[in-house]
């Protein structure tokens, strides 16, 4: 039975990254202290990819890449939906458009970073003792 290794071709990647879920888990940490339970989920989710990424699981890159979509579609949408709420009714909340937007940009960057700079590759060796 062969185990699967996790690479990390870039290491600065890997440490922006650790370093963005850290800050990402802190403000949703403080927002649930805060009474805000959706940030709970959220929590979660981050707390899990930095365990996946510092153990080095086999299910970072899908993790990653299925975060990155997420970031994506959510925030898309909601910036979209932000955007057509502003020509309709002429107020421009400018700065959830910019959170949305950072958001965006950042699950496009997860997503194809973590496509380009993680390798999952089978090790075949069997070690007897």
């Amino acid at each position: 039975m062969g185990n699967e290794i996790v690479i990390f071709r870039n290491k600065l990647y890997r440490i922006l990254l650790i370093t963005v879920l850290i800050l990402l888990s802190a403000w949703n940490g403080y927002a649930l202290m805060e009474g805000n339970s959706r940030a709970l989920i959220p929590l979660l989710v981050q707390i899990s990819l930095i365990v996946l990424i510092v153990i080095e699981n086999k299910f970072v890159k899908q993790g990653l890449q299925v975060w990155g979509i997420i970031l994506i579609f959510g925030n898309g949408i909601s910036l979209l939906m932000k955007v057509l709420m502003a020509l309709i009714e002429g107020q421009i909340e400018f700065s959830n458009i910019v959170k949305n937007t950072l958001f965006l940009g950042v699950g496009i960057l997860v997503y194809i970073l973590s496509r380009k700079h993680i390798d999952i590759i089978k090790n075949d060796r069997t070690d007897k003792i």
